[in-house]
């Protein structure tokens, strides 16, 4: 299971040998399991012929409906429905129609997610930069007055980023 580079092999002897118990994920019995490994260990079992994944997903398309996010994920992958389009923006790919609502509903949450957090990162950056310039001018010795009304920004915020700071003294 692991290549060894030529340099170490004289220690390969050395390296402890493990036993790996390995099941398939699509010969378990469902039953065994009560939470949503069931319906994951349920949908794998007919998840290599394609007519019989259709019509499973038909029949207990409610069902797959419920399961959380994390799940449906986990099944995308299981089943390679996914496509990462760009840094962190990932789609589902059909499966059949039936589980378009459940794995469109992951894919909206994970484009909104994503969005919230490129704006999250705008406003940080708009903030750095306001900060920067507040700073500049306000080592130049321009008033925080004067520096809130040309840089649109609330004159407490402008006390506030200045505070602790020596303004610049005319000579």
């Amino acid at each position: 299971m692991m290549e060894i580079p030529e340099a170490v092999s004289e220690f390969s002897g050395l390296l402890p040998e493990y036993d790996i118990c390995m099941a398939d994920i699509h010969d378990q019995n469902p039953q065994l399991f009560h939470t949503e490994w069931q319906d994951i260990f349920s949908l794998m079992r007919h998840s290599r012929k394609k007519n019989e994944l259709k019509k499973y997903i038909e029949d207990n398309k409610n069902e797959i409906q419920k399961l959380s996010m994390e799940t449906r994920w986990f099944l995308a992958i299981l089943l390679e429905q996914y496509t990462i389009v760009d840094d962190g923006i990932v789609e589902v790919r059909d499966v059949c129609k039936a589980w378009d609502g459940a794995m469109q509903m992951y894919a909206d949450e994970a484009r909104e997610a994503t969005r919230k957090e490129m704006k999250k990162e705008m406003r940080k950056r708009e903030n750095e930069k306001s900060r920067r310039q507040v700073f500049r001018m306000f080592s130049k010795g321009y008033p925080q007055t004067e520096i809130a009304d040309v840089l649109e920004i609330p004159l407490k915020t402008v006390k506030r980023w200045c505070a602790g700071l020596t303004p610049a003294t005319e000579k």
